[in-house]
C-alpha cells in the first residue's frame, strides 16, 4: 500500500473531559517522585501521549464508522431480502473494541468516554495495570469499558470489529496484526520498540535464512533513531 502521512488529530475540545479528573493520564506517575521527575513525566504526557492518543482517537473514530456504515448496509441488503427483524438486531448490537497491550487504560478509557456506544475491552499481562485501569473505569463511571488480564495469544475475537494497540512493543505487533486477520477486525497498530516481546514472534515465523540473528539486525535497524534507516 501507499504510505500516507496523517496529522490530524482529534480536536482537544473533544477529549479534554476524557483526558481529566480520574482519567487523566498523570493521574498514574508513581508516588514520591521528586520535583524534577513529576514535571519530566508530565511534560512527556502533554506533549507526547496527549497527542499520541488524540491521533489514534481519530483514526479508530474513522475505522469505527466505517464499519458501522459497512453494517448498515449489510443489514439493508438482508431487509430487501426479507430478514427484518434479524438486520435491526444486529446493527443495534454495540461494537466490539479490543485494546491489547492496555496498561493503565489510558486508550481505553479515552475511546469509551468520547464513543459511549462502544464496548471497550482493554488487555493486558499486567494484573497491576489492569486493576487500576478497573478502578479509573469504576470512578468515572465508564460502564461499556472492562478490562482483563490475558494473554494476547489466548483471546477470543467474538464479535470484535477493532482491535487497538499503542505501543504495540516487539512480536506483540506481530500477533496484533495476525488476530485482527484473524478474527477479520480492522486494526489501528502504534507500533513501539523492536526488540521486546520476543517469544511472541520467534524468528521461525519470519522465514529468515539466518534465524534469530538476521532478525536482531532488524529489530537493532528498525529502533535506529535515523528515520531513514528504521523505515
Amino acid at each position: 500500500w501507499a504510505l500516507e502521512h496523517i496529522t490530524c488529530l482529534a480536536p482537544l475540545r473533544e477529549v479534554a473531559g476524557a483526558l481529566s479528573g480520574p482519567l487523566a493520564p498523570e493521574r498514574g506517575l508513581p508516588e514520591g517522585l521528586g520535583e524534577a521527575e513529576r514535571e519530566v513525566r508530565l511534560a512527556y504526557y502533554r506533549e507526547k501521549k496527549v497527542p499520541q492518543l488524540r491521533w489514534m482517537l481519530r483514526q479508530a473514530r474513522e475505522l469505527v464508522e466505517a464499519r458501522l456504515s459497512a453494517r448498515a448496509a449489510a443489514a439493508a441488503a438482508v431487509v430487501t431480502m426479507g430478514g427484518g427483524e434479524r438486520s435491526g438486531s444486529a446493527e443495534r448490537t454495540p461494537l466490539r473494541v479490543v485494546d491489547l497491550g492496555c496498561g493503565k487504560g489510558d486508550f481505553s478509557l479515552l475511546l469509551a468516554a468520547a464513543m459511549p456506544t462502544l464496548q471497550v475491552l482493554g488487555v493486558d499481562t499486567n494484573a497491576d495495570a489492569i486493576e487500576y485501569a478497573q478502578q479509573r473505569a469504576a470512578i468515572a463511571g465508564l460502564p461499556n469499558a472492562r478490562f482483563q488480564t490475558a494473554d494476547a495469544t489466548a483471546l477470543s475475537g467474538d464479535g470484535t470489529a477493532l482491535l487497538v494497540a499503542l505501543h504495540a512493543c516487539g512480536g506483540l505487533s506481530d500477533v496484533a496484526l495476525r488476530l485482527a486477520a484473524s478474527w477479520g477486525a480492522s486494526c489501528l497498530i502504534c507500533t513501539c520498540c523492536f526488540g521486546k516481546h520476543r517469544a511472541l514472534s520467534p524468528a521461525a515465523e519470519w522465514d529468515l535464512p539466518n534465524g534469530e540473528e538476521a532478525k536482531d539486525v532488524l529489530c537493532r535497524m528498525a529502533d535506529c533513531a535515523d528515520p531513514h534507516v528504521s523505515t
